[in-house]
């Protein structure tokens, strides 16, 4: 049953205000320190238990958006959501660094609590008459995707029903009109948001003080980099004298898009069989590095393959992924012995992701970051097809500044150079997003032209001044990058272009695919 409304008076919503504000205090200037942050139950005495859909926090700075998460647990204690989405709003949004006390003055603070979620039931054409502006928020999953969207988007940007519902689905990594489509699950709720300046003098107050105790306010360590795994409190290395236990990862990275974007048993060989059919029989070649897209086999599977089967597959791969979801670490390797891809599994290459990992300090062993990733997962059965034996290291690259991306990249360089054996480098990437055919082929074009020019930065200025999604534009370059400082990259070879219009017909919402081969 969906949870109600909840009463608040004003004096209820100053006590959420406060104890969210006084947890992101608390989480910027104190952590790690053995100081407690607030109490929530004491804090918001019998509001603590209120049953909530779940809470946001989000902060702007200058009216531009600073940060935004959430905690969703429908019946949940209020306290429980609303701790929970104050921390990692503070430290845990990947767009962006953690919060500085040195921004308190400019940010104003929103808290949503949220209620009422309830599954539209109209057929889908009419979904856009199911909900109202500024009332609803809207919650769309299928295909293996969700997004959210809180009531006070549509409102912020002057949204009519039909521009909402298309902003879900681009939000859920779907295409914009996929809203109309009957596989698809369209959830409406409700919330209550409660917006004011963050500073006053008491955080002056609390700031000051933490000054005086040498805690740098501004010191803008990524907390997300310390941590070990499923939201381990990060406490930086200087912060403790004992070193911390090694953490204990699952054996196991269990399959979570086969059935979705591949799919099992007789009908995943039905596909490989068809993808061998039309690629080479012999590998041509012995690539340092392909580029192969990651969507859903129906699509991009048979690029994908035929650009893997041109060339030799080494003893050892290592697939460098964007990431898809804000959980885990910003960038993460995968610490699992073994990839499940649902009809089978391949080894993990632990010495190669642990060597890494020791060369990159970017890099963490993380294996919340790869639960629900699919953009490694993906590639496995293809391998496993392809090379039997082979090892699989995985990464994914989600936050970060340029600087960290080049910066990461020569370290890797350093250490790909000193490998006896050296992995093949495997960039799983998809072109444009969700635009029409027209502009989704002028898009691609801009970004693959940039891409054989084998200049790194002038792919990322690219793809940043056309605004073009390529979803894998940092993995690419930092694979480019440190195949030129480790000497290793020389020339190219195009496999082939495609969009998703070749296999859905559909011209209107088109994401485009690329097949390519480094030496």
């Amino acid at each position: 049953m969906a949870t109600e409304k909840p009463l608040f008076t004003k004096e209820a919503e100053d006590l959420i205000f406060n104890t969210a504000r006084a947890q992101v205090v608390s989480t910027v200037l104190w952590r790690g320190s053995g100081r407690p942050g607030p109490d929530f139950s004491k804090e918001l005495g019998a509001l603590a238990e209120t049953p909530v859909l779940g809470t946001f926090v989000s902060f702007k700075k200058d009216g531009q958006l600073r940060s935004c998460m959430g905690w969703m647990n429908d019946g949940a204690p209020l306290a429980e959501a609303l701790r929970a989405s104050a921390v990692s709003a503070a430290r845990e949004d990947p767009r962006f660094p953690p919060l500085a006390g040195s921004e308190f003055e400019s940010l104003s603070m929103e808290v949503w609590v949220l209620w009422g979620m309830t599954e539209t039931t109209c057929p889908p054409e009419e979904r856009a008459g199911a909900f109202e502006i500024g009332r609803h928020g809207l919650q769309i999953s299928g295909y293996g995707r969700r997004g959210l969207l809180l009531p006070g988007v549509a409102l912020e940007f002057g949204m009519n029903n039909l521009q909402f519902l298309e902003a879900v689905c681009q939000k859920a990594g779907l295409p914009r009109g996929a809203w109309r489509d009957g596989r698809t699950v369209l959830n409406i709720f409700e919330g209550l948001a409660i917006d004011r300046p963050f500073f006053d003098e008491e955080i002056a107050a609390e700031r000051d003080e933490a000054a005086r105790e040498n805690r740098d306010a501004d010191r803008r360590f990524d907390a997300r980099q310390y941590s070990w795994n499923f939201g381990t409190p990060a406490v930086a290395p200087a912060a403790s004298r004992r070193a911390a236990p090694a953490p204990e990862f699952p054996a196991v990275r269990p399959a979570a898009v086969a059935g979705m974007f591949y799919p099992r048993g007789d009908e995943q060989k039905r596909m490989l069989d068809a993808f061998a059919a039309a690629s080479a029989k012999e590998p041509a070649c012995e690539a340092k590095a392909v580029m192969i897209p990651h969507a859903g086999w129906i699509y991009s599977g048979e690029l994908a393959y035929r650009t893997l089967a041109e060339t030799k597959i080494p003893s050892s791969v290592l697939i460098l992924a964007p990431k898809h979801r804000p959980e885990g670490a910003g960038w993460a390797l995968c610490p699992a012995r073994v990839w499940d891809f649902g009809s089978g599994q391949l080894e993990n290459d632990l010495e190669l992701t642990r060597g890494i990992a020791g060369a990159v300090p970017r890099f963490k062993l993380d294996t919340l970051a790869h639960q629900r990733e699919h953009a490694v997962e993906v590639i496995l059965p293809m391998l496993a097809r392809l090379a039997p034996g082979v090892k699989v290291a995985g990464g994914v690259l989600g936050f970060g500044s340029e600087d960290d991306l080049f910066e990461g990249a020569l370290r890797f360089a350093d250490y790909y150079a000193g490998l006896k054996n050296p992995p093949l480098l495997i960039v799983s990437s998809d072109m444009n997003h969700y635009e029409n055919l027209e502009r989704t082929e002028k898009l691609d074009q801009k970004a693959l032209d940039a891409l054989e020019t084998l200049d790194p930065r002038r792919l990322c200025a690219v793809v940043a001044e056309n605004r073009i999604t390529m979803c894998g534009v940092h993995p690419a370059a930092f694979v480019l990058e440190a195949l030129r400082l480790a000497g290793r990259l020389s020339s190219f070879r195009k496999i082939g272009h495609t969009t998703s219009a070749a296999a859905s017909g559909d011209t209107a919402h088109v994401v485009g695919y690329a097949g390519y081969l480094f030496f």
